[in-house]
């Protein structure tokens, strides 16, 4: 009889490949399946604490001196365009959304 760790390891069971025609799960909440929102909070909440965390990050990014710096200021401006398309998939008229630039 052959040691356990002599023994050939089995191989573990593969997935069957994923066709492209069926999605990945929604990761991204820019992905129209995330959206809308699944949670019972108010658009005008979320977009409050996106724009709120992206003002916090910017003030953030200014007292930082090194390499934080900068991925600060674009986590903030991604969050910022989070908020704008949040807004806009829930239909609020554009010219009466801030920039998200």
């Amino acid at each position: 009889m052959r040691a356990r760790h002599l023994q050939p390891a089995e191989r573990p069971q593969q997935r069957p490949a994923r066709r492209p025609e069926q999605p990945l799960a929604a990761s991204n909440p820019a992905e129209p399946a995330a959206w809308p929102a699944t949670t019972s909070e108010p658009v005008a909440v979320t977009v409050h604490r996106l724009r709120s965390r992206a003002c916090s990050l910017r003030i953030r990014a200014e007292a930082t001196d090194g390499p934080l710096t900068v991925p600060y200021r674009r986590r903030a401006s991604e969050l910022m365009l989070e908020a704008w398309i949040l807004e806009v998939r829930s239909g609020v008229p554009v010219s009466e959304i801030p920039s998200a630039a």
